[in-house]
């Protein structure tokens, strides 16, 4: 098959999930004959196109400004980045399937079009479902037009793809009926070449550094924590908005020898090293569409602190006492938690979430 991704975000240039996601299931495709290319934004110098065996990376324009100061996305960026899109599609030969992601929506509309003119199979891989929680991502009236955003993309294929539960339950009380469930997967050679750290940590926190990740409270958590245990260590690897201001919070509250900062690596190597030499890792965000890190943690025999919020996808993953503990959001019930982690060991089946197994699961969906 020739399949096409879609999504502005390209990994290694940016560390997100979806990147991740979209990166492995295409080196798995393409290992097993498919051709497939990558449109995203064109964050590389020289040619717009990078070819690797039967895997096509696609510079659909130059990048601009992706978040604004407060950590939101642009909305002109992934505006022009779908208009250049069209055009490239429609030159491109026809593919057998385009799978755009769902997010930032101004791309499904040009892979709507082009679909429709090329005559290939649109499918639409959702990470998250926000409804009304626009109005408190955005002010009026652009909550509002978000919102509606998320609608029209609800009705542009029939063919949809959830990367967890919560988002298939979300989409099935929208009325859609057959939704197929394609999770995340782990990089598991990355993970057994990683070794274990000589500086060990007790907790990690792995991710975007915005205000939904909630990372303060975990900071201010380490900080009563401290009062019991005076030897504590965490390690907080991203980079982000919210960065400087949970620096200025770690030094106001005294924590400059507890708490270390990373910024994210280049090799996904070193984050299984950094999970491999801990104990718990807190990811305590009110919002998640996986939480891909997760089962990463728990791969590596660690349990995982997250909380109890309808938008956190995370907290599907856990078996509270078994994997990891789910609290309310609040610096002391997330220490509490912390605490309770500390000696708890996790075994999990590898198999689930290799992506060769996932991958094939994809296949026979595209197929059908």
């Amino acid at each position: 098959m020739r399949i096409a991704f879609v999504y502005d975000a390209v990994y290694p240039y940016t560390k997100g999930g979806v990147e991740k996601r979209i990166h492995s299931l295409s080196k798995e495709l393409s290992s097993r004959g498919h051709y497939v290319h990558l449109f995203g934004i064109k964050f590389w110098k020289g040619s717009d196109t990078i070819k690797r065996g039967n895997m096509y990376l696609h510079g659909v324009r130059s990048p601009t400004t992706f978040y604004t100061s407060t950590g939101r996305r642009t909305i002109a960026g992934p505006i022009s980045f779908s208009i250049a899109l069209l055009s490239i599609l429609v030159k491109e030969k026809r593919f057998d399937v385009i799978d755009c992601q769902n997010f930032p929506y101004f791309p499904v509309f040009s892979c709507r079009a082009a679909s429709a003119i090329k005559g290939s199979k649109l499918f639409i891989t959702w990470h998250e479902l926000w409804g009304d929680y626009w109005h408190d991502y955005l002010e009026w009236p652009l909550g509002f037009i978000g919102e509606a955003m998320e609608s029209l993309t609800l009705i542009f294929s029939p063919n949809l793809i959830s990367v967890s539960k919560m988002t298939r339950r979300k989409l099935a009380e929208r009325g859609k009926k057959e939704i197929n469930l394609i999770a995340n997967g782990i990089d598991y050679e990355s993970l057994k070449k990683a070794k274990t750290l000589k500086n060990k940590f007790d907790v990690i926190f792995v991710g975007r550094l915005i205000k939904e990740k909630n990372v303060d409270m975990l900071v201010r958590a380490i900080a009563i924590l401290k009062h019991k245990r005076p030897l504590i260590r965490c390690c907080i690897i991203g980079d982000g908005p919210e960065s400087q201001k949970l620096r200025d919070l770690v030094l106001s509250l005294n924590l400059g020898g507890t708490i270390r900062f990373h910024k994210p690596f280049s090799s996904h190597e070193n984050v299984f090293s950094y999970l491999k030499s801990s104990r718990v890792l807190a990811l305590p965000s009110s919002r998640e569409g996986f939480g891909m890190i997760a089962i990463e943690a728990n791969a590596c025999g660690i349990p995982i602190l997250t909380v109890d919020s309808k938008y956190n996808a995370v907290k599907e993953l856990v078996k509270d006492g078994v994997n990891g503990k789910i609290v309310t959001l609040s610096e002391r019930t997330i220490a509490e938690g912390i605490e309770q982690l500390l000696n708890v060991k996790v075994k999990i089946k590898i198999d689930d979430y290799k992506w060769e197994n996932i991958v094939k699961k994809l296949e026979a969906v595209y197929r059908a």
